[in-house]
Formats: C-alpha cells, sequence, structure tokens
C-alpha cells in the first residue's frame, strides 16, 4: 500500500509546481492589465487560479492523513492527474513568453501595435483563457471533494477539538482561580457551533495555525441571546483570562494574587481588561475571537461591551489579532467603525456568486440530486436568491 505521506508530498510537490507556473503568468498579464480589457481579464482569471491552488497546497500540507483518509488523498491525487496537460500547455506558453528577447517584444509593440506581440494575440489569449479555466474547473471539483469531506473532518479531528476544548476549559489551572473567577463554559458554545458548522471552523484553523507558531495564544468567546451570564463584558474578559491562564507563562500567579484583593469575587471590568492587557503584552501573538456580537442586548452593547472592545482595539499592540462577528447592525458598526480591510461584509456579490455556483456544482454532481434534471436550474436560481452572502 502506498505510503500517505508519500502521496501527499507528491500532491504538494505538484501544486506547488502549478502554483509557480501560474503565478509566473498573472504577474505578467497583471503588469499590462491597463492596456486592454482583455489582459485585465485574463490577469483575474489567473488570480482566482492562483488563491485556489494556495488553499489546496495549504489544506494537503497541513492534514495528517491518517490511515483512514488514504482513499480521499487517492482522489485528491486522481484529480490532479487531470492538470498535468493543462499545466505542460501552461509552461509552455510561460516559456514562449520568457524566451522572446525583450527588444524584440518592445520593437513589435512599437511597430506593428501591442496586440501583435505573441503573449496579446487573440488566439493566444483564447487558448490561455480555454486552459486557464479548464484548469479553475478541475480545481474547483477537487476543493468541493476535499471540503465535502474535510467539513466532517475538520469536525473529525478530534486531538484539535480536545485541545481547544481544554483550552476552554482550563483544565490547568487551579480550581482557586477558576472558581474565583466564575468564568462562563465557552465549550458548551464551541460545541454548539461545532454541530452548526459556524464560528468553530475559524476557530480550529486560528488553532492549527498558533501551533506552528512560537510564542502564540488563543482565546475565544461566544456571546448568545440565550444566555443572561454570556451578555456583557465581564463575562468576554473573565473567560478569556481564563483561558490565557495556562498560556501565558506567570499569568495564573497574577491572578492568584489578584483574587486574594477580591475575596468577594472578580473584580470590575475596568481591572479586568488591565490584565488583559498584561497578558496580551507578554507573548508574540493573540489571536481572540469573539463570535455573534449582535446577540448582545442593545442597552448591554452601549453599557460595556462594545466600550470594552473598542478599548482593546485603541491598545494596538502589534501581536494582538482580533476577529469580531457580528450581523450588520448600527450601533455595532458606528461604534468599531471597522474600514477597509479591517471589515469583511459576508453579504457581498461575490459571496452570492460563490455560493450560487457551490450550488451548482452540488446539483449537477451529487447523484442524489442530479437526478432533478430540468428542475435543477430553478432549484439553483431558489436557493441563491435566497443565500443573500450567508
Amino acid at each position: 500500500m502506498t505510503d500517505p505521506l508519500s502521496i501527499a508530498a507528491s500532491v504538494t510537490g505538484f501544486v506547488s509546481l502549478s502554483l509557480q507556473v501560474t503565478e509566473s503568468l498573472y504577474k505578467y498579464y497583471e503588469s499590462y492589465k491597463h492596456r486592454r480589457d482583455e489582459l485585465a481579464q485574463m490577469a483575474q482569471r489567473l488570480h482566482a487560479v492562483c488563491q485556489n491552488l494556495k488553499l489546496l497546497e495549504g489544506i494537503v500540507a497541513a492534514r495528517k492523513w491518517p490511515p483512514g483518509e488514504q482513499d480521499i488523498l487517492q482522489r485528491v491525487d486522481s484529480s490532479i492527474s487531470d492538470w498535468k496537460g493543462i499545466i505542460q500547455d501552461l509552461q509552455e506558453q510561460l516559456d514562449k513568453f520568457e524566451n522572446e528577447p525583450q527588444a524584440t517584444l518592445k520593437e513589435t509593440i512599437r511597430v506593428a501595435g501591442r496586440s501583435a506581440a505573441y503573449p496579446f494575440r487573440q488566439r493566444t489569449l483564447i487558448k490561455l483563457a480555454v486552459d486557464v479555466d479548464a484548469l479553475q474547473k478541475s480545481l474547483c471539483m477537487t476543493l468541493q471533494l476535499l471540503q465535502v469531506k474535510d467539513y466532517a473532518i475538520l469536525g473529525n479531528d478530534l486531538e484539535d477539538i480536545k485541545n481547544i476544548l481544554k483550552i476552554a476549559q482550563a483544565h490547568n489551572v487551579t480550581n482557586g482561580v477558576n472558581i474565583w473567577l466564575k468564568s462562563p463554559d465557552v465549550s458548551v458554545d464551541y460545541n454548539s457551533a461545532s454541530e452548526k458548522r459556524h464560528s468553530q471552523t475559524a476557530i480550529q484553523h486560528t488553532w492549527r495555525y498558533a501551533q506552528s507558531q512560537p510564542e502564540c495564544a488563543i482565546a475565544y468567546f461566544f456571546y448568545t441571546f440565550q444566555d443572561k451570564s454570556k451578555q456583557d463584558a465581564s463575562a468576554l474578559l473573565r473567560a478569556i483570562l481564563l483561558q490565557l491562564c495556562h498560556q501565558v507563562t506567570g499569568f495564573e500567579a497574577e491572578l492568584t494574587r489578584l483574587a486574594s484583593n477580591y475575596t468577594n469575587g472578580p473584580p470590575p471590568p475596568q481591572v479586568l481588561v488591565e490584565y488583559l492587557h498584561s497578558a496580551i503584552a507578554r507573548k508574540q501573538h493573540v489571536y481572540l475571537l469573539v463570535d455573534a456580537l449582535d446577540e448582545v442586548p442593545q442597552s448591554a452593547r452601549g453599557g460595556d461591551v462594545l466600550p470594552t472592545i473598542q478599548t482593546i482595539r485603541d491598545w494596538k499592540l502589534p501581536g494582538l489579532h482580533l476577529l469580531v462577528t457580528s450581523r450588520d447592525v448600527v450601533d455595532i458598526r458606528q461604534s468599531l467603525q471597522a474600514t477597509g480591510e479591517a471589515a469583511i461584509n459576508l453579504r457581498n456579490d461575490s459571496v452570492n456568486k460563490d455560493i450560487s455556483q457551490y450550488v451548482s456544482d452540488i446539483l449537477k454532481f451529487d447523484p442524489q440530486l442530479s437526478r432533478w434534471g430540468e428542475h435543477c436550474e430553478t432549484i439553483r436560481e431558489h436557493l441563491s436568491l435566497k443565500a443573500d452572502g450567508g
């Protein structure tokens, strides 16, 4: 039986080569995209392929591939074999671009116009578009193959989940600190999100990344309208501090000393937030994930939750990575004032197109659903319309 690790190494190597070729072509057309619409479109096509190749490369390289997943790996290996001819064609195109002397290229452009040069000829662009579109289609199918299984596997990597839950439940923290902090149990919400495939995916990806980096810590909190004990700033801070206890050297001792000054229970948020600053400042990277901010009642949000999050943002600590999720609610948007790359709106045309494409692929390739035949298009339109980015 073939070793899964050797198959994974082979797959990763070929995906890496594919990415190298595609990125070179992308950079080439990107530099000329302002000249003609066709060149800009080609650059966009190539960029989209590069993104998917990077995603695939990361998934294959990061996965541990236990024996039970060998069939998935074999199918991925078989799937990417379909690209080999395409990548050879793209490599040949790239070689022609690179082998054409720059002086000749410039002279051709000057005398006969840019479209006469080989990389810009209509025939070249059409052939390239066919290859790139075929590669993208095959890539999407490979990623779909992985991700349909991957949601089970994301949900399936018990070792990661166990470690994440240990952080939440602070197994290594002394009972004294644990009882004194009276931290809400966020592991319950993690399991609930796990069942629904919500933000636990982000937490697991962050956990896996943090494990590969030195001096990293991670903590998370789920706001929920179903539990009043999880609807204020104190709950957020106590849960995060407890999770950081055994991840930040000496921090548990600091909290023990703090407890001796507040024998009747945890201190007010203003004190807790100072200790959070101290903990974060002592690590190279700290990832804080706060989910469903909109589930806090508006009065509580304005009272101390939003001001606390704003205080944390105002620290501008270089190693702090803060991810907050919420519906687009006016008071939250105005308070956070996140702009540009700091705000990611999941209700947008790009996401809607992704949803529509995903629904189309499922209807087309799922044996159980494809039997609906002529009704598939109606189903796709209805589901895509109702998705609205969600």
